[in-house]
């Protein structure tokens, strides 16, 4: 073989080589982007579904809102009917008692339900506040004790000790 004719083989195999190459080249680029595509394909629709799920768990929440704020107006009509009857009931009672049966320091607070509650939640607040200030003398009065006890018991423990090192 000459030299030209191996030169021209080289060539030709050389280029062969290249075609060979670039087609491999492209065919690994394009399978990377479409590989890159499916994931971002993937990727949003993952994306839609949770928004999917957040939409219906949103709107779940909103209908048991809705359930819920019905509810309440549905029982607010019979929590007025119910407290306008017992204020009526508590006026008839209120009455029926005559005013003779009632103490004459009693008939001011005895005139509608609402006074009468005030009333005696008044006296249950002093009640306490007397009880409080009673706890607080008695706990004042042991922590004074327990002082001075303790100064006592100090006071004897170190002539106890002095007389015993003379």
């Amino acid at each position: 073989m000459q030299y030209y004719e191996q030169v021209k083989l080289f060539s030709t195999i050389s280029l062969i080589c290249t075609k060979e190459i670039a087609f491999t080249y492209y065919a690994t680029v394009v399978f990377e982007e479409e590989e890159a595509e499916k994931d971002r394909q993937e990727a949003e629709k993952k994306r839609m579904e949770e928004e999917k799920k957040k939409k219906e768990a949103e709107l779940k929440t909103a209908k048991t809102r809705r359930r819920k704020t019905i509810t309440a107006l549905e029982m607010q009509p019979k929590e007025v009917e119910r407290t306008e009857e017992q204020k009526l009931t508590t006026q008839q009672r209120m009455e029926e008692i005559t005013r003779e049966k009632v103490p004459a320091g009693l008939k001011p607070y005895v005139k509608d339900r609402d006074t009468l509650i005030n009333t005696l939640a008044g006296s249950r607040d002093v009640h306490l506040l007397l009880i409080d200030n009673r706890e607080d003398v008695l706990t004042s009065r042991a922590k004074d004790w327990l002082q001075e006890f303790m100064k006592v018991l100090t006071a004897r423990n170190l002539r106890l000790r002095n007389e015993q090192a003379k």
